[in-house]
């Protein structure tokens, strides 16, 4: 049977390891959403990171875990269905539709910044929803085309 230090000095060079494995990125997985073209991956720093943004409108800790999780699973289920239908966005669309809602919505390049730091996104938080709201218009199209297609 190994000794009383043995095992502490196991447990310490295991905590070690998980945290140098976490400063490399290799951040534990929440969830996965897997189909036919693959897995589409979260990790509970994207988990938590969504819940501080939910937690800003005054929602409580389980509210905002649940809103969190509900639109990364979302966004990976969009990610996924896109992928195996075949579907893209070209990242200069993307850019393109992220200014024009930017300027739509804000007058002014500060007030778009005070918006940011009032809500704990970032320009990549935004631009995410932006692809995955595209996607899912495309998606949504393709479906209904289909649909017509077989009607008529």
């Amino acid at each position: 049977m190994p000794s009383r230090s043995c095992l502490v000095l196991l447990l310490a060079l295991a905590l070690t390891f998980a945290a140098a494995a976490a400063a490399r990125g290799q951040e534990r997985k929440a969830f996965t959403v897997t189909g036919p073209t693959g897995a589409h991956a979260r990790t509970t720093a994207e988990v938590a990171h969504w819940v501080r943004i939910v937690r800003a409108t005054r929602a409580t800790r389980e509210q905002a875990r649940a809103q969190a999780m509900q639109l990364l699973v979302s966004i990976a289920w969009i990610e996924g269905e896109a992928a195996e239908q075949g579907l893209t966005v070209p990242g200069e669309a993307v850019s393109r539709s992220f200014r024009e809602q930017r300027r739509q919505a804000f007058p002014t390049r500060r007030a778009f910044r005070r918006f940011l730091r009032q809500s704990g996104q970032t320009v990549a938080d935004i631009r995410l929803r932006v692809r995955t709201d595209m996607l899912s218009n495309r998606i949504r199209r393709r479906f209904f085309r289909i649909a017509r297609s077989r009607n008529s």
